[in-house]
């Protein structure tokens, strides 16, 4: 099961976060987040991010913006979670051919699956299916993961919204062929930006235990 831990903003913490076998550590580059870091920032995180791959995370903004970022942070995967048009998507995997784009889309019903399947199917590599919030970005409230049955695409997805140390039983018991991982963040957090290694280390242990 990929792991994806959202949110980091401290190398030490980063490389803590990392041990524990993450697939894949986010930084949060919108300002309207407490968890914003600049590419300075996380350019520096990734020398201690070991083999899991850095993510960038990005809300409505400028394809130029997000290259040069990319390009700073030594980012390998882009996720784009605001209103990013199909278009956008395909100018940045001409833009930044190596780099991997998630879509991160709020849920809140199954028509929401069915237009995001429809909006950008074959178009990412991934998907984060999240809580959906009139804010745009992540809420930290859960959603009722049912509403996924309804998605029949063949890109994969990473299930998000509100998991906490305590969902491990209901992340195992989740079944759906194109559900590949989980996306954490504030749930498991001290202070924003700063993980709770051992809820995090024991929390993996338990969704990775068959």
């Amino acid at each position: 099961m990929i792991v994806k831990v959202c949110g980091l903003s401290q190398a030490r913490n980063v490389a803590q976060v990392a041990a524990l076998g993450v697939d894949l550590l986010g930084f949060i580059f919108s300002k309207q987040s407490p968890r914003c870091v600049t590419a300075g920032v996380a350019a520096r995180a990734s020398l201690v991010a070991g083999e899991a791959m850095t993510v960038g995370v990005f809300v409505d903004e400028a394809s130029a913006t997000i290259v040069r970022t990319v390009e700073a942070a030594r980012l390998g995967c882009v996720q784009l979670h605001g209103h990013e048009t199909p278009a956008q998507v395909e100018r940045l995997h001409r833009l930044l051919p190596a780099t991997r784009i998630i879509k991160a889309v709020g849920v809140a019903s199954a028509a929401d699956v069915e237009r995001c399947k429809t909006s950008y199917g074959g178009l990412v590599d991934c998907f984060i299916f999240d809580t959906k919030c009139p804010a745009g970005g992540g809420s930290g409230r859960k959603y009722d993961w049912s509403v996924l049955e309804a998605y029949d695409g063949s890109t994969p997805f990473l299930l998000s919204g509100g998991i906490g140390p305590g969902d491990a039983r209901q992340v195992r018991d989740f079944a759906h062929p194109s559900c590949v991982g989980i996306d954490v963040n504030s749930r498991f957090e001290l202070a924003p930006g700063l993980k709770d290694v051992e809820k995090l280390k024991k929390f993996i242990e338990e969704i990775r235990t068959n």
